[in-house]
């Protein structure tokens, strides 16, 4: 193979493995929904989530509607009030279908506290970043290795 191509083909091919990993770290979730706050505390109060979980501290809040079943997920932007908005309809609501002995009525939830991540994690950008320069520096000193 061709000594340009190769150093082309490194050239090009270190950012699209940075760019890659960049997008795949920030990548949320597939079934992000584009629904608003207050529809999302509407479906809790109207009784039309069958269960929900809300991650203190990440924000991230999981929900599943009782009409289709799925999934969906959703960033609240402070999760205290969101907890302060919902608390007391689903104690209510929860309390009612116990009462009635409507135990598919009722609204499961659960709190995460999150938390730090794993430690490689969080230190893969850095690691990343360390590498590429590694390889550049390999790369360049190749070359002029070569050339001499």
């Amino acid at each position: 193979m061709n000594k340009n191509l190769k150093r082309t083909l490194i050239y090009i091919g270190i950012p699209i493995i940075l760019i890659l990993s960049f997008l795949l770290m920030t990548n949320i979730s597939k079934n992000t929904v584009q629904t608003k706050y207050y529809e999302i505390v509407q479906l809790i109060k109207n009784n039309k989530v069958s269960e929900f979980d809300i991650n203190l501290y990440s924000g991230q809040l999981t929900y599943k509607l009782r009409s289709d079943g799925k999934v969906y997920h959703y960033t609240v932007a402070d999760e205290s009030m969101f907890y302060n908005d919902v608390n007391d309809s689903v104690l209510e609501i929860n309390q009612k279908a116990e009462e009635e002995g409507k135990s598919d009525q009722i609204i499961k939830y659960d709190v995460t506290r999150g938390g730090q991540g794993s430690w490689i994690i969080s230190m893969l950008p850095t690691v990343i970043l360390i590498g590429a320069l590694v390889v550049f520096w390999i790369v360049k000193s190749y070359n002029k290795a070569t050339q001499a």
